[in-house]
C-alpha cells in the first residue's frame, strides 16, 4: 500500500499477471478497514486483456506489466477499530457483530425525595437511554415524621406538628405530643424503636434510641464494643452524655443535656465528640462534688432518666481517647461523671 500525502489517496497495485483471471467472471475489488468493507467496484475481463467497469461499462487499462493501479481516499472519521464490546448506547455497531448497543447494562436510578422516592432502571432504546424511574405524588404534610410533600423538610409546615400547651416533644411515632414544660426534660418512654418485637427506651428530647442496660455484666471495651450487634452501637460520649440527669440539684448540672448536645458541649464538662484528648477533662467540671454517690433521680439514685432500670455504674461510650491509645471515655451514672478507664 501506498500513501500519497501530497494528494491524500491510497493506492493499491492489482498486478492480474498473477492470477489466472477467467473472461467468463466477474471480480469485485473491495476496500476494508477492519471488518468494515467502505467501498467496492465489480470488474470483469475485456478485450485486449484490460478490464471493465461492469456498472459503467467503461474500460479499465491496465499498465504494461497488467498492473491496475487502485486509489482510494478514506475521510477522517469514516472508520473506526472494532470495540471489544458494544456497551454504548449510541446506535452504533461498536464491535462490529452485526447488532448495535447490545451490551448495554442496565442501571439501578433513584427520583424523588422523601414520600415521592422511587426507584427505576435504564434501558437503551434506538441508541438513547431511557429511564423507567417515576417520581411519586405528592401530599399534603401531615405530622408523621415522613417528607409528605416532598419538598426536603419532614413536618416542616406551620401547625402540623405543634402540640398545644406543650413543647412540641414527640413521640417515636411523631404523632403524640407529650407535655413537657420549657428547659425540663421529657420522659423517656417504652417503644420499640427497631421494629423486633422488643420493647427499648425512646428518648424524645434527642430522637435517640436506647437498650435498657443488664443488670450485673460487667464487660471491657473491646467486650462491649461486640456485644452490640444489627442496628445497635456503643453510644459516642456526647450521646452517652444526654442520658444524665442531675434532678434538683443545681450545682450538680454540670453534664445536664442541652438542646445544642450534637454541636457545642453538654453542660461545663469539655469532654464530647470534638474533644476527646486527657487536656479536655477537668475533674471539677466532669466529675462534680455536688454530684452525691446514687443521689440522682433515677431508679436506685442513678443519674439517668427514670425509664431506665439497669445496673447503676459506668457505662463504655465508642469513644477513644485521642491522645491515650489504652483508654476510653465514658459516664458513671452512680456518681453523674464523665472520666476514663482502661479498655482492659
Amino acid at each position: 500500500v501506498e500513501v500519497n500525502t501530497e494528494k491524500e489517496y491510497y493506492q493499491v497495485d492489482w498486478r492480474t499477471c498473477d492470477y489466472d483471471l477467467e473472461d467468463d467472471k466477474d471480480y469485485k475489488i473491495m476496500v476494508k478497514a477492519y471488518d468494515k468493507t467502505l467501498g467496492y467496484v465489480v470488474v470483469s475481463l475485456a478485450t485486449l486483456g484490460d478490464l471493465k467497469n461492469t456498472d459503467t461499462e467503461d474500460l479499465i487499462p491496465l499498465e504494461e506489466d497488467r498492473t491496475l493501479p487502485i486509489k482510494f481516499r478514506i475521510e477522517e472519521g469514516i472508520v473506526a477499530p472494532c470495540a471489544a464490546d458494544d456497551t454504548t448506547c449510541d446506535g452504533v455497531d461498536d464491535d462490529c457483530d452485526g447488532t448495535n448497543d447490545e451490551d448495554y447494562a442496565p442501571v439501578t436510578t433513584s427520583c424523588g425525595v422523601g414520600a415521592c422516592a422511587s426507584t427505576g432502571v435504564t434501558s437503551c432504546n434506538g441508541g438513547a437511554v431511557e429511564d423507567s424511574c417515576v417520581v411519586g405524588p405528592a401530599e399534603v404534610e401531615v405530622c408523621d415524621g415522613l417528607d409528605n410533600d416532598c419538598d426536603g423538610s419532614t413536618d416542616e409546615d406551620d401547625g402540623v406538628c405543634d402540640c398545644e400547651d406543650a413543647d412540641s416533644c414527640c413521640d417515636v411515632d411523631h404523632k403524640t405530643c407529650l407535655d413537657c414544660t420549657d428547659g425540663v426534660h421529657c420522659d423517656m418512654t417504652s417503644q420499640d424503636c427497631t421494629a423486633d418485637g422488643v420493647p427499648d427506651i425512646y428518648d424524645p428530647n434527642t430522637g435517640l434510641c436506647w437498650q435498657d442496660p443488664p443488670s450485673g455484666n460487667l464487660h471491657t471495651w473491646d467486650e462491649a464494643l461486640a456485644l452490640c450487634s444489627d442496628a445497635w452501637r456503643l453510644p459516642t460520649i456526647s450521646e452517652l452524655r444526654t442520658l444524665v440527669r442531675s434532678g434538683s440539684d443545681a450545682e450538680c448540672n454540670v453534664l445536664e443535656w442541652d438542646m445544642e448536645w450534637t454541636t457545642v458541649p453538654s453542660g461545663y464538662c469539655g469532654v464530647w465528640d470534638n474533644c476527646l484528648s486527657l487536656s479536655c477533662w477537668v475533674s471539677s467540671e466532669c466529675y462534680p462534688s455536688a454530684c452525691g454517690t446514687l443521689e440522682g433521680p433515677g431508679t436506685g439514685g442513678c443519674y439517668w432518666d427514670g425509664a431506665l432500670s439497669g445496673t447503676c455504674g459506668y457505662y463504655w461510650s465508642a469513644s477513644e481517647l485521642a491522645d491515650y491509645t489504652y483508654g476510653a471515655w465514658g459516664v458513671g451514672f452512680d456518681g453523674g461523671g464523665v472520666h476514663y478507664l482502661d479498655k482492659v
